[in-house]
């Protein structure tokens, strides 16, 4: 397989996933209330990731569109952890230091999402600016 094919696969795969998230998030694919963790909406975002990325994918490696595309993409991300660190639920912070307590744990995990989103954010503004000025490297 050549390397402009494997890029139609995962964009193709990727757009899928997207697709199906985008489909649960809306209602359309029925999921059981207990099963869902997070606001439809951040739901929506993790569905437009995948599309997002899929469609840059597609775009190849010097379209102008993917600093559109990889803003787009770190806004979303950004978004996504916003949530985890300021609204989450404390107890679906999972993992950290074993002999700390969990809401110590949970802390340390709202601190690392909030500095993972704003570097998140920090390269979709770059992304942005790259689209605006009509650069691509």
């Amino acid at each position: 397989m050549t390397q402009r094919n494997n890029h139609t696969l995962v964009g193709w795969l990727c757009v899928a996933a997207g697709a199906f998230i985008l489909a649960t998030a809306a209602g359309l694919i029925p999921v059981p209330e207990e099963d869902i963790n997070a606001p439809t909406w951040v739901i929506a975002l993790c569905g437009l990731v995948f599309l997002v990325g899929g469609v840059m994918a597609f775009a190849g490696t010097r379209s102008r569109l993917n600093s559109l595309f990889a803003a787009i993409l770190c806004g979303a991300f950004g978004a996504i952890g916003a949530w985890v660190t300021f609204f989450s639920p404390a107890e679906s912070i999972s993992g950290g230091v074993p002999f700390l307590a969990q809401s110590t744990n949970a802390a340390i995990g709202r601190w690392v999402f909030g500095f993972g989103t704003l570097i998140t954010l920090g390269i979709g503004a770059i992304a942005l600016r790259e689209f605006l000025r009509g650069t691509k490297k």
